[in-house]
């Protein structure tokens, strides 16, 4: 039987393809900075919450980052990462994907 009630077929087109491809995209983009942040990083950014990023936003209003608040994102996104490498995880997130994955 198909489904081919037009509410279904907008959510499937409108919400489920487009966020699966934001998801893959984000993986991909998260493989990339963790071997970034393990190869380089994570040597000279120390999880300390009295080392500030001295990148200059404050200016901007933009909030002031620690070593920490790094490291902590540095979790999150190992997290995240590990969640999509579970079995099967990357073909369910990629099959409804109708774009191929542009990352960076």
């Amino acid at each position: 039987m198909s489904i081919t009630n037009p509410m279904a077929v907008t959510y499937s087109n409108e919400i489920i393809r487009p966020m699966c491809e934001r998801f893959r995209n984000i993986k991909a983009e998260i493989d990339a900075a963790l071997v970034t942040w393990g190869n380089v990083i994570d040597a000279i950014c120390p999880d300390d919450p009295g080392e500030i990023l001295e990148d200059g936003r404050a200016v901007d209003g933009v909030s002031i980052l620690s070593g920490e608040d790094i490291n902590k994102v540095i979790v999150k996104f190992t997290q995240y990462q590990s969640a999509l490498d579970q079995a099967g995880a990357a073909n369910t997130i990629s099959k409804p994907c109708v774009r191929p994955l542009v990352v960076g």
